[in-house]
């Protein structure tokens, strides 16, 4: 008995000095973390950027994992798509290089593939163009015409590679909009444009997003009557297969919509954000595709304007939303841009302020997020009117030194799991388990605070009690085991004496 006793307080000792040593790492963690926050850094030229009334895109290439960003500045030229590169290794941007020559473009858009090529689209006086830098010859193709009567072009690589390309298209003298795709496959062969949402409608601001299997998944704004305000719908375009029926994914008769931001988790799931009017304030709202939409969450506080949401996903199932806040300006149209992330156990943080200066929302886009495959930092490009001039700037949001909490949220929940499963029969240890669920929500709490360090602690205790309960269960378990051992002895031994006696008495009056 007392041997069982010394094994289970030497347990005890060495679960105790396991979380010691494990919250000790996770402090030297958070001061890493503290010290590699980067502050917003200007990355533009000293020419007007256009970029608040174009989008900047940013992509990294797999092969190198380079940051690459294309804007619209206004140059003596004309409007011209300039394009800039952030060196990962070295940490700097370089200058830039025009991809246009007296241009009036607008709406630049950039992605890469695994190769390491990179592809770029823009708007150019009604027209949409493409053009390629070439990883093997080192330089830049020359520009080709995608469409014409065209607007808003995206472009996405999928893991084939193949290059999709998707677009707002007009039908002259009619003034109906459609979104058409075309795509440009690993050997450089262009498909033909096919439109993928009905021509008699009118089709605006799309988003787009490839999920690992290299399914295109596209959202959109669409109403059939110019004069009724537009619902938001969702298609889908399997690897090699034909699109999908459209289908209304959000009714917009009562309120209105804008600026819809979608990411697809290496799961396959699917995360969607907008903004939406509600009163006199618009509104930031998330929502997620599970094998079935379900039911927005409201991102932003209700009591100021929230708009231009976007949304990106890690490999490590972290999403990252940041959009543009006017509760800091209240009397005036300045914005600020905030941040929440959603960690992998579905705990959204509560929103962090991510710039330091207000931000312009005249003609603004939402920003642009990248994030490093390695490291899983997100970069944040956005654009500002700083004395009148556009100017750009980059931002990045410290990834894998913030992730340490999501390892030990994921064992606490799963040791919570095994105790519901089989649960304790010792008071002791199911005191040890109700201790354990405190700890847990503590944690969840300290998530949604952005404390990770705090997150891991509680979390880290969680499991220590946890265990420190089965130990006990255990013992508990021995001295049941061992009692009830006695008690059948006992039984059996009365039982036998009983028997004894009852044949001696019986041996007896038979004699």
């Amino acid at each position: 008995m007392e041997q069982n006793g010394r094994d289970v307080v030497g347990r005890l000792f060495w679960l105790r000095l396991r979380v010691f040593l494990f919250l000790i790492a996770t402090l030297a963690s958070s001061l890493v973390s503290v010290a590699a926050a980067s502050s917003n850094e200007v990355i533009s030229s000293s020419w007007d950027c256009a970029t608040t009334s174009a989008t900047a895109k940013a992509v990294f290439a797999q092969r190198n994992q380079d940051l690459h960003v294309v804007w619209v500045e206004r140059r003596p030229t004309g409007q011209e798509v300039y394009y800039y590169k952030y060196n990962n290794a070295s940490r700097k941007w370089s200058s830039g290089q025009p991809l246009t020559e007296g241009a009036q473009a607008a709406n630049a858009a950039i992605a890469g593939d695994y190769r390491g090529n990179l592809h770029c689209v823009w708007e150019d006086g009604g027209r949409i163009f493409y053009r390629m830098w070439n990883a093997t010859s080192q330089e830049w193709q020359e520009p080709c015409l995608v469409s014409g009567d065209a607007s808003n072009p995206i472009v996405l690589c999928d893991q084939a590679p193949n290059v999709h390309i998707v677009w707002v298209q007009s039908l002259p003298g009619e003034g109906n909009t459609f979104l058409s795709h075309r795509l440009i496959d690993s050997n450089g062969k262009w498909s033909e444009a096919s439109a993928f949402t009905p021509k008699n409608a009118y089709s605006t601001e799309p988003a787009a997003t490839v999920d690992q299997r290299n399914g295109l998944h596209v959202v959109w704004k669409m109403t059939y009557d110019a004069f009724t305000p537009p619902d938001m719908y969702y298609a889908v375009r399997r690897a090699g297969r034909d699109w999908d029926p459209f289908q209304r994914i959000l009714d917009g008769s009562q309120t209105q919509l804008s600026h819809p931001s979608i990411a697809a988790d290496k799961n396959g799931y699917l995360h969607l954000v907008w903004s939406q009017r509600e009163g006199d304030v618009f509104v930031v709202y998330y929502r997620t595709w599970r094998g079935g939409w379900e039911e927005p969450v409201q991102m932003s506080d209700p009591s100021a304007s929230a708009v231009n949401p976007a949304i990106a996903v890690d490999d490590g199932l972290n999403g990252h939303l940041v959009w543009e806040d006017q509760r800091d300006h209240p009397a005036s149209d300045l914005v600020e841009l905030y941040y929440r992330r959603l960690w992998p156990l579905g705990i959204w943080s509560n929103p962090q302020r991510l710039t330091d200066d207000h931000v312009s929302s005249e003609n603004s886009r939402p920003p642009t997020l990248e994030i490093s495959p390695t490291t899983r930092d997100l970069h944040i490009i956005w654009c500002e009117l700083r004395d009148g001039r556009g100017v750009v700037f980059h931002r990045i949001w410290p990834g894998q030194r913030r992730e340490d909490a999501t390892s030990a949220a994921s064992k606490a929940r799963s040791s919570i799991a095994e105790v519901q499963r089989q649960p304790f029969l010792s008071p002791e240890a199911e005191e040890k388990y109700r201790q354990a669920l405190a700890a847990y929500q503590a944690g969840v709490d300290a998530l949604e605070d952005f404390d990770v360090s705090r997150a891991n602690e509680n979390f880290s205790r969680c499991i220590s009690l946890i265990d420190e309960g089965m130990a006990l269960e255990e013992l508990y378990k021995e001295k049941k085991g061992r009692a009830m051992g006695i008690l059948l002895a006992s039984a059996g031994a009365i039982a036998g004496v009983a028997i004894l006696l009852t044949w001696a008495a019986f041996r007896s009056g038979g004699a």
